[in-house]
């Protein structure tokens, strides 16, 4: 059984994610001619939030290192790379953008895995590859 949700006839939904131990949290990035944003339902659906607005979010993945962390990236006004990092499953936003990276960017998918013990995140854009790797703060 499906069940359509309804925000906005202009909205494209690029991706979805659900907390890995709790399938009523869901995350869904979005973007519009007049809202780009994350929303999210503590509920299964029923009901949604705004918790980050500003960006069009094309990718969503769940952190390693705690089932609460959450990676977001896509395109940004500046259009340069940039990921956006919650630790609390999307409630609250800290949003890095990387200095010199190439004009005209964005972030189709986005990859996070262990590497040498240490989460590293690749961006796979319109322009390359890159990588991000946490080696001492978790943000």
């Amino acid at each position: 059984m499906y069940e359509e949700v309804y925000f906005n006839a202009d909205a494209t939904i690029y991706t979805t994610l659900v907390l890995p131990n709790n399938e009523q949290s869901i995350l869904i990035g979005l973007s519009s001619i007049t809202r780009s944003a994350i929303r999210k339902s503590n509920n299964g659906g029923e009901t949604w939030k705004p918790v980050l607005d500003g960006y069009n979010i094309l990718t969503l993945q769940n952190g390693l290192a705690n089932s609460g962390r959450v990676y977001a990236s896509g395109q940004n006004d500046n259009k340069k790379l940039f990921v956006a990092m919650s630790e609390d499953y999307g409630e609250t936003w800290e949003t890095l953008e990387f200095e010199g990276s190439p004009e005209e960017l964005f972030t189709k998918e986005l990859i996070v895995t262990e590497i040498d013990g240490k989460e590293t995140l690749f961006f796979g854009t319109n322009k390359g590859v890159y990588s991000l790797t946490f080696v001492e703060r978790t943000f």
